[in-house]
């Protein structure tokens, strides 16, 4: 029996739940760093009133270089997100191959 449509069906199935992950953490990464950005001008703007020219530019350098880690980061679990998804859409065609593949009797 050909079920080339459940397949097509669980594909489209696949890539919409995917595309929802992709959203979903790309939104979660959007909140968390402007809670980042947020927190560190506020730290800024507690410290302000007895801070130098240097320690004030010390503090900025410091907050960039915390979002630059904090955006590795996010890219990394992208990546790896990318990759968990493209594992199942193979694991799908893998599937779909075997089954469709002609019986050698």
């Amino acid at each position: 029996m050909n079920n080339n449509h459940l397949y097509r069906q669980e594909y489209i199935r696949l890539l919409w739940i995917h595309s929802q992950q992709v959203s979903n953490q790309s939104a979660k990464a959007n909140e968390q760093r402007r809670a980042l950005k947020l927190h560190q001008k506020r730290k800024i703007k507690s410290l302000d009133k007895g801070l130098g020219l240097l320690k004030r530019a010390y503090l900025t350098m410091k907050h960039f270089s915390e979002l630059r880690e904090f955006n590795g980061m996010i890219e990394q679990n992208h990546i790896e997100l990318l990759h968990r998804q493209q594992e199942e859409i193979q694991k799908l065609k893998s599937s779909w191959e075997l089954h469709t593949a002609p019986s050698h009797q």
